[in-house]
């Protein structure tokens, strides 16, 4: 029986060193509208809290993870704990199907030897993000990248969408008089977007 795909928002567990905090909390920014739309919740250890087991919180939330992402420095290969326990166990997970890994360089580094070397890296060929006219225009890329991600583990699960009713009018073809509603559409965390070639409705009436 073929294993049901996950229906939006998505987990995202973020995996960096801590010598890229400013990075990744930029990085959490640049997330912010994937999760406004309902497709994602993101997750890092940034969002740890006094007191909190943080072992227990991070492995809890990379098992239930449905994305994790690698955010690869020199910094991060470095890490033992990066490697030895977050990487490992998210590897594992990919190679089970439960989960799909994508690597996000940072910085330049010594990653294409790397165990995930072998996987599709953001952004674009794999620029490390610090590379880029601007770190924003590297972020922009990884983001949309990621998108498509989410898309195609949902297909043919999609976004939820509800459509209002936003007013008619009157055109005129063939010597007839023909009203018709114009819709709007509305995704999870309400896009507002105008009707399109691909998000459109319309009653003759």
């Amino acid at each position: 029986m073929p294993q049901a795909r996950p229906v939006p928002p998505l987990k995202v567990f973020l995996s960096y060193s801590h010598q890229d905090d400013e990075l990744c909390r930029q990085f959490l920014e640049h997330l912010s509208q994937l999760e406004r739309e309902g497709l994602i919740v993101p997750w890092s250890d940034q969002l740890l809290t006094a007191g909190e087991d943080w072992d227990g919180t991070i492995n809890e939330n990379l098992d239930s993870a449905h994305v994790i992402v690698l955010l690869v420095s020199r910094g991060f290969l470095a890490s033992k704990y990066c490697n030895d326990v977050e990487m490992d166990r998210a590897m594992e997970r990919d190679q089970k199907g439960e989960a799909r890994v994508v690597p996000l360089i940072l910085r330049p580094c010594d990653w294409k030897t790397s165990r995930f070397g072998r996987l599709q890296a953001l952004p674009m060929r794999g620029k490390p993000v610090v590379d880029w006219k601007t770190r924003d225009h590297g972020f922009l890329d990884a983001v949309e990248g990621l998108r498509r991600l989410i898309q195609q583990i949902c297909n043919p699960a999609p976004v939820p969408v509800r459509w209002l009713k936003r007013g008619c009018g009157v055109i005129r073809g063939r010597g007839q008089l023909v009203r018709f509603w114009r819709w709007r559409c509305w995704q999870a965390g309400g896009c507002g977007r105008r009707a399109s070639a691909t998000c459109r409705k319309e009653w003759i009436c």
